[in-house]
């Protein structure tokens, strides 16, 4: 078992996604997933603006921090 199906349970591992993405959002809850661009699409974020927040160059995005883990 590779470490994406382990964090993200093997039914749910997409086949077309690259990376796995933590994801704290502005209430310290922390999420697992594997499409950054789909979850800021459902959350109304800019997702350039959180690739940026995953390269360091943003602190947060209203409210929410994300980093690549796999």
């Amino acid at each position: 078992m590779s470490i994406r199906e382990y964090l993200l349970g093997e039914e749910n591992v997409s086949i077309v996604s690259k990376y796995c993405w933590l994801v704290i959002l502005p209430n310290g809850d922390e999420i697992v997933c594997d499409n950054l661009k789909k979850f800021c699409e459902d959350n109304d974020l800019n997702c350039n603006y959180m690739y940026n927040v995953n390269k360091g160059i943003l602190l947060e995005h209203n409210g929410y921090w994300c980093h690549r883990i796999y």
